[in-house]
């Protein structure tokens, strides 16, 4: 959803977007939610309507990512579907943030950054090229600097001497980066 949009003078099928909000969810079932002050997309005509191709969102750029799988969330009160703890959502900021469906990609150009409740990441320009039809990463490069923090105990989705596997319910933070950036 938009706020408002008006096509791009001159440019074909490219529009200006202000207070763009996207709603998605991964294979896994978490829901994303991005939002900006304003954005552009070059969108292609479909049969329905249009698909944006490409395009980049700017100003207080947020992605809310709920770690709750499907399963998780089906195992819940309805009440409680709908409300998120602090340890269920990985926020990123950033910027700006550039993408690009028809080469499965997506750019933050400057700072981003990641606060869970178990980690956090801190970079300058980041670059993801992802697999849409296997819904994984397969490439992830952070261009300058860069810190990534992990909390003792935290579940990384891989084993490391003194951290138990998780119990599952959840996705990890390495498993939501291979997953869904």
């Amino acid at each position: 959803t938009v706020r408002d949009w008006i096509p791009k003078e001159g440019v074909d099928q490219t529009f200006l977007l202000r207070g763009p909000e996207i709603r998605l969810r991964t294979k896994s079932g978490n829901d994303m939610r991005v939002t900006s002050e304003k954005g552009e997309i070059e969108a292609q005509q479909q049969i329905g309507g249009v698909m944006a191709r490409r395009g980049r969102l700017s100003g207080n750029v947020l992605i809310e990512f709920d770690r709750r799988t499907a399963e998780r969330k089906a195992a819940l009160p309805e009440p409680e579907r709908v409300n998120l703890d602090a340890e269920d959502l990985a926020p990123i900021e950033a910027d700006e943030l550039d993408f690009d469906l028809e080469y499965d990609k997506l750019i933050i150009p400057g700072p981003v950054r990641l606060t869970a409740s178990d980690a956090s990441l801190t970079a300058s320009d980041l670059e993801v090229r992802f697999n849409q039809a296997q819904g994984r990463v397969e490439s992830m490069r952070i261009n300058r600097g860069g810190r990534i923090e992990i909390s003792v105990g935290a579940d990384l989705g891989m084993a490391l001497p003194g951290i138990e596997p998780s119990s599952g319910g959840e996705t990890t933070l390495v498993e939501w980066l291979r997953n869904t950036i």
